[in-house]
């Protein structure tokens, strides 16, 4: 952060929110001590100037299921065969269940 003309009103590391004022142009300070003294004097004015560069974050709320199923390519396939006459199908090979099992996510 780096102010040219005016007052900080921020430093490095704070936490703030949008619309909160960073530099303040009145050049005299807010102390509860030097109130009185503030009321009899007139308020030093600059128009403030700076460069501040910061990070933003964003805060987010996820929600993960705690079980979660993948599938994975083991390059194994099914394939059957059909005759087809029509809206009839007859079977012609490969009648049975395939030779592996099915994993862990039910797919065969």
């Amino acid at each position: 952060m780096y102010v040219s003309k005016g007052r900080p009103l921020v430093y490095v590391n704070d936490f703030v929110e949008p619309g909160d004022v960073l530099v303040s142009g009145n050049l005299q300070e807010n102390n509860s001590d030097k109130k009185a003294k503030q009321s009899e004097k007139s308020p030093i004015l600059v128009s403030a100037e700076g460069e501040v560069i910061a990070k933003t974050w964003y805060e987010v709320n996820v929600t993960v299921p705690m079980k979660t199923s993948k599938e994975e390519l083991t390059g194994q396939q099914e394939r059957k065969y059909y005759l087809q006459l029509a809206d009839f199908q007859m079977p012609v090979w490969h009648f049975g269940s395939p030779d592996f099992e099915k994993n862990a996510s039910g797919q065969r």
